[in-house]
């Protein structure tokens, strides 16, 4: 389901319960809100309990999201869990970003498929600016089984980025170990989650190579390859 139509589901199934996600709905029909907004929102205005069931009526990616955004989901979780799991990006986002009991990543690791699976070695990355917008990236990595740097540095301002792209821009290949930092290190063997899954290796060349697409209101990012090819 595309950006567009999830919004306008979302602000369907807000104004059918009333009074009770004014909130909601003003912040899914605001063109600045993200995700987490959104989430965090609806939790507090409306309660987990009358939440969830809202969300298993959408696409698998809002399982995903809540699972990443909403803290103590309870009873709840295994629900998000298996609605996420009916689609493999779904289920590796929520892997990747909302890890949790082992029964739980079985579910999401089913659902992933190869998607889970480390896609070849890397030393490098780099992405090109194909959208409508400016933009910068950074990288997420797991690291004795915490997923840094948002375990260790919390505010992601103190996370390292790319300098920042216009369209058109290129930003060459920038070394994993760029995005180290001192409470987070990146290690060999480590698994670097972008949003596909690679594996940390220093003495490789290859660089794994991203475009990104689309607009700012639905942005798009692909894998293009490896420099050189595998």
């Amino acid at each position: 389901m595309e950006y567009v139509e999830q919004r306008l589901l979302g602000a369907k199934l807000a104004a059918s319960g009333g009074d009770k996600w004014e909130k909601t709905l003003a912040t899914i029909r605001s063109s600045t809100s993200c995700y987490e907004d959104i989430m965090k929102t609806a939790a507090r205005e409306g309660g987990v309990d009358a939440l969830v069931p809202q969300l298993l009526q959408g696409p698998p990616e809002w399982a995903a999201q809540a699972l990443r955004y909403i803290p103590d989901l309870g009873r709840h979780r295994e629900a998000l869990v298996k609605k996420a799991a009916e689609d493999p990006d779904s289920a590796v986002l929520a892997l990747h970003h909302a890890p949790g009991p082992e029964s739980h990543n079985t579910i999401l690791r089913n659902g992933a498929a190869q998607l889970a699976n480390s896609l070849g070695q890397i030393s490098g990355m780099s992405l090109k600016d194909n959208g409508g917008y400016d933009c910068k990236f950074t990288l997420k990595w797991v690291n004795n089984g915490q997923l840094e740097p948002q375990t260790s540095y919390p505010n992601w301002n103190d996370w390292k980025w790319s300098a920042l792209l216009l369209l058109g821009q290129d930003s060459g290949r920038i070394p994993l170990s760029f995005f180290a930092l001192p409470n987070a290190p990146l290690q060999d063997g480590t698994d670097v989650e972008s949003p596909l899954r690679f594996t940390a290796n220093s003495h490789t060349l290859a660089t794994a190579t991203f475009s990104c697409d689309g607009t700012t209101t639905s942005p798009e990012l692909g894998f293009t390859g490896f420099n050189p090819p595998q």
